[in-house]
């Protein structure tokens, strides 16, 4: 017999059952039972799968694959957009003495500050000049230092009030962690922060009044606003600004200021 020509049409037939083949194996491969859920063969009729399968509440979702219904448990987690929190505005607090003398001596030196730092001339000249030499601002905000103090000293036994006072005087303005652990008392909170406001208060009062006699065309909001914010740092601000106005300030102006 003659050998048979070789042809290329028996061979098309191999990749197609190789594919067939490897796709068989990947069927029984995925009903294999997969860690972690559970498998259950169901009547024809069950319920088709929706059509997210991945649910935002990280529920289980229920799958279907050939005649088997499969429950499986997300891998992926779908995360919602977190939608940023409005935070609300601090409300101050009244609710005992030391809390409400905090707000009281915080909202009385507020309108002193607004006082020296208005930019009009002419509001300067007529009501804040005036204010500002008296010794009203200082006077009153003193008077709320004082009230501190004294709550300070009776909220609690006489005792506990020495021991406070001797641990103050011997450790607390030696060492730092002394004096942090003297913040655990609210009436050296409030002590304190009210010692802080009436001093860069009356050191603003100062800059403004020394700007207003001697320095009249020298600009000392800066300054102001310095020893509002820094407290003494505002006095060196100040203290340089004049120091440069002096320097650079032309002959025929200082004559005709002095």
């Amino acid at each position: 017999r003659r050998p048979r020509a070789f042809s290329l049409s028996r061979w098309r037939v191999f990749p197609r059952a190789l594919c067939a083949l490897l796709g068989a194996m990947a069927t029984s491969a995925s009903h294999q039972p997969v860690p972690g859920s559970s498998i259950g063969r169901g009547a024809k009729g069950c319920a088709p799968p929706p059509q997210v399968p991945l649910l935002p509440s990280g529920r289980r979702v229920l799958r279907r694959r050939g005649d088997r219904c499969v429950v499986a448990s997300p891998s992926v987690s779908v995360r919602r957009p977190r939608t940023p929190a409005t935070r609300a505005l601090p409300v101050q607090e009244f609710d005992t003495p030391n809390a409400a003398a905090f707000s009281v001596i915080t909202n009385l030196v507020t309108p002193f500050w607004l006082l020296m730092l208005v930019p009009n001339e002419k509001f300067q000249a007529t009501v804040t000049e005036k204010v500002m030499r008296g010794n009203v601002s200082i006077i009153v905000c003193a008077l709320v230092h004082l009230y501190i103090v004294g709550v300070g000293l009776t909220d609690a036994p006489f005792p506990e009030v020495a021991a406070r006072l001797q641990f103050f005087a011997t450790e607390a303005i030696v060492k730092f962690s002394a004096m942090g652990e003297m913040r655990q008392y609210d009436s050296f909170v409030s002590e304190e922060w009210a010692h802080v406001l009436v001093w860069d208060l009356f050191a603003g009062r100062y800059v403004y009044l020394e700007g207003r006699d001697k320095y009249k065309r020298m600009p000392i909001k800066h300054s102001i606003f310095g020893c509002f914010a820094l407290g003494p740092l505002g006095i060196l601000i100040h203290y340089l600004t004049t120091f440069v106005w002096e320097k650079t300030r032309p002959p025929e102006e200082e004559t005709s200021s002095s």
